[in-house]
């Protein structure tokens, strides 16, 4: 049983009236768990918790350039007789690639 049926499941045996320490047995988490469960549908609704739960479980996601971008930035800096970020910067907007300077010199540390 995932999580979220497990949340929907202590709520429907708490609004039938069974204590945390049953509903923690019976959906397989501890006592603490449930108590902060049922304060978070107390406070958001079961609707509300769940999208919540959801959310926190995503985590954070990290941004990565394209490499099409991280091989058209070795290319000019080739082609230009290794020049530094700023004029590959410089090159790469013209091409209308909108590109920090860290980001160039990262993609360059890296290569």
């Amino acid at each position: 049983m995932d999580s979220v049926a497990r949340i929907h499941v202590a709520w429907e045996l708490k609004q039938a009236g069974q204590s945390a320490e049953y509903i923690a047995e019976r959906v397989g988490v501890n006592r603490a768990t449930v108590y902060r469960w049922l304060r978070g549908i107390r406070q958001r609704g079961i609707q509300g918790f769940v999208r919540h739960y959801k959310q926190a479980k995503k985590g954070h996601r990290h941004r990565k350039t394209h490499s099409y971008v991280e091989q058209r930035v070795l290319a000019i800096r080739r082609e230009h007789h290794e020049c530094c970020g700023e004029k590959i910067v410089y090159w790469l907007t013209k091409e209308g690639i909108q590109i920090s300077r860290s980001t160039v010199y990262r993609i360059l540390n890296n290569a």
